[in-house]
């Protein structure tokens, strides 16, 4: 798995949205990422170019089978100009809540940011979280943690999808299923095999 480069300083001004990488629950909901009462796991990817210097994957796991769900996030962060430093492996939870609709549905889904205000989380739901690629900041929140604003002239709304990354989307349940399936047919298999061997002894 390749790392999230994370600059040497934050400049004085600040980080504007458009700056970030992003991460919208709607995109999960959309590749079938999120399905209630399963888990799915897989490979998020912000191509080169992608407001970084080269392409690095992020692994996720989200796990709906409980009264709320959670994501795992997984990857490395090497800060710039740091080449002989190890790459620092990173793994963050985020929440998952719903909030009612007026006219049907299963509710809005929303991350709970997982970011520290001195000695609490924020707590604060969001539909995206950023990450600001500056140190000590390679990590998604919300705007309000991360200070971040909208570059001027710039519509404060993204056009739909437009800056939604790659995505791998993997049935963990199904896999696991298929793995057990394999290993309990070679076990019968493997005992048919004993008791024949057994009679013609």
């Amino acid at each position: 798995m390749g790392s999230m480069a994370s600059g040497n300083f934050r400049p004085d001004r600040k980080t504007t949205i458009e700056a970030c990488l992003r991460l919208d629950v709607h995109q999960l909901v959309w590749f079938g990422a999120v399905q209630p009462g399963a888990r799915r796991r897989g490979m998020l990817h912000w191509p080169a170019n992608a407001q970084r210097d080269a392409a690095a994957p992020i692994g996720y796991l989200i796990d709906m089978t409980g009264p709320t769900g959670w994501l795992r996030l997984t990857y490395g962060v090497q800060h710039l100009g740091d080449a002989g430093i190890p790459i620092t492996p990173v793994e963050v939870y985020i929440a998952l809540t719903r909030t009612a609709v007026h006219f049907g549905g299963g509710g809005r889904l929303w991350f709970v940011c997982p970011q520290r205000n001195e000695h609490e989380r924020c707590g604060q739901r969001a539909q995206t979280l950023y990450m600001p690629l500056y140190e000590g900041h390679a990590s998604f929140g919300c705007t309000r943690c991360h200070g971040l604003v909208y570059r001027s002239g710039q519509s404060r709304w993204p056009t739909w999808r437009k800056e939604w990354p790659a995505i791998v989307v993997e049935d963990l349940d199904r896999t696991e299923a298929r793995v057990l399936g394999a290993v309990q047919g070679l076990t019968k298999r493997r005992k048919q095999a004993e008791r024949e061997k057994a009679d013609q002894g």
